[in-house]
This record gives structure tokens, C-alpha cells and sequence, in this order.
């Protein structure tokens, strides 16, 4: 996130979202939910492509001169958008999951997935 080399910004954003859905309301509502959320977040991003942190999942430190001209001309924004897709997919399937609680999932009708572009004119 931000050539800091550290999580991945698609995660992060996965992060955020479980957060504005399954944070407490009032604050004093128990963090559990949200925090089972961004746990399963985690470790099913983790499983699904090996890592959390960015330099692994891009095979650079983006972070550096080098690592930006690896990143432009391998391409490597394009495995950013996968890890993108990725994130939000996990946290849509846990957004729309009902919880232990009793309390529903966020209803999601009407709500599209993103989808990957056709082309890669996008510079990302």
C-alpha cells in the first residue's frame, strides 16, 4: 500500500469494508464479529494467494526505483487488480453471510461484483 511494501492495499480496502458493516453499534456492542470477519478476511486471502504482504505477492519491493521499474514493465498493476477482485470477493461472501448473532448479513441486492477490464489501459 503506497510502495511501503507492507499489506496489500486490496486487502486493506477488504479491511475497511468488513469494518463499516460488522463494526459495533453502538461502541458498546462487543468487536467480536468484526474481528472474526477480518480474521477469516486474512487468513482466506493468505491461503488463496500465499501472502498478505505485497512484496511477496509481487516478487518486488515496489517501494524502490527498482522495484517501480520491475512493477511497469512486468505489468505486475494487473496482479493488483486480481488481488483486488480477490479481496473484495471474500469480503462480499462475509458481508453477505449471516453471523452467529443472529443478526443478518448486509443485504446486497442490486449490488454488482467488480469486474476485471477488458483491456489494460488503466494505469492502477
Amino acid at each position: 500500500m503506497a510502495r511501503t511494501s507492507g499489506m496489500c492495499g486490496a486487502l486493506t480496502g477488504g479491511m475497511l469494508a468488513l469494518n463499516l458493516v460488522m463494526g459495533r453499534q453502538p461502541e458498546t456492542q462487543s468487536v467480536e464479529r468484526n474481528y472474526k470477519g477480518v480474521q477469516s478476511l486474512v487468513s482466506t486471502f493468505k491461503n488463496r494467494c500465499g501472502s498478505v504482504n505485497c512484496s511477496e505477492l509481487l516478487g518486488c519491493d515496489h517501494g524502490t526505483s527498482e522495484g517501480q521499474v520491475k512493477f511497469g514493465n512486468e505489468g505486475l498493476w494487473s496482479h493488483c487488480r486480481e488481488y483486488v477482485d480477490i479481496a473484495t470477493e471474500i469480503a462480499t461472501s462475509l458481508i453477505e453471510r449471516p453471523q452467529d448473532t443472529g443478526r443478518p448479513g448486509l443485504p446486497t441486492s442490486g449490488v454488482s461484483k467488480p469486474t476485471t477490464p477488458a483491456s489494460s489501459n488503466s494505469n492502477n
